[in-house]
């Protein structure tokens, strides 16, 4: 683990404590291949995006999505997230700007030719994030509903992981996924924020 990064004892402690957990589960389903490097334990973190002022493409964020934009800093920056992607969208960019500002983390934006194909995306992001940033803490700012010709890039990951029923749906969702490198998934739904 990097020097300064909570341990993943001390976040889970962290999120249990600060937002309260609705969910808790082991992803039974989860394929064989997602295991976190040799002597880690990554977790990823899934959200959908920030309310947006309207129901064009490029929409901005509301004045409440901006809110909430602000609330995922309190909620994740003392995680140590060390990796923040979303899609190439305003909405999704807007909702994490401030973290990565705060955090000094770049935000690495995914283009839309690469989301067409979501399970095929889902598969490639999981396995490249864990050889990218392994140990580490991976935040996805995606969509709940298909997007243009884009389906629901959260509920893709989610499943990919093993998670059953519905993936994060809602503005105030936070879904964290710790992965092992045994191959033990474990799924808890947060929420941030004010609820919905």
């Amino acid at each position: 683990m990097a020097r300064g990064l909570p341990s993943q004892t001390s976040r889970l402690m962290f999120l249990t404590l600060i937002i309260p957990v609705i969910i808790s589960c082991t992803g039974g389903g989860a394929p064989d291949n997602i295991l976190s490097p040799p002597g880690t334990t990554t977790t990823f973190i899934l959200v959908r995006h920030a309310e947006k002022a309207d129901a064009t493409p490029e929409s901005p964020l509301s004045a409440a999505g901006r809110e909430r934009a602000r609330a995922l800093v309190d909620a994740l920056a003392p995680l140590g997230v060390t990796a923040i992607y979303c899609p190439a969208l305003r909405r999704n960019r807007e909702t994490v700007q401030p973290l990565s500002e705060h955090l000094g983390v770049a935000i690495q934006t995914i283009p839309g030719w690469q989301l067409l194909n979501t399970r095929q995306f889902a598969q490639d992001f999981i396995q490249k994030a864990l050889a990218s940033h392994g140990g580490g803490v991976i935040l996805w700012a995606g969509n709940s509903s298909a997007v243009e010709a884009w389906g629901s890039n959260l509920q893709e990951l989610y499943q990919q992981f093993g998670g059953d029923g519905q993936g994060p749906q809602a503005y105030d969702d936070l879904f964290v996924i710790v992965v092992d490198d045994n191959g033990t998934i474990n799924i808890q739904r947060h929420h941030y924020g004010k609820q919905r």
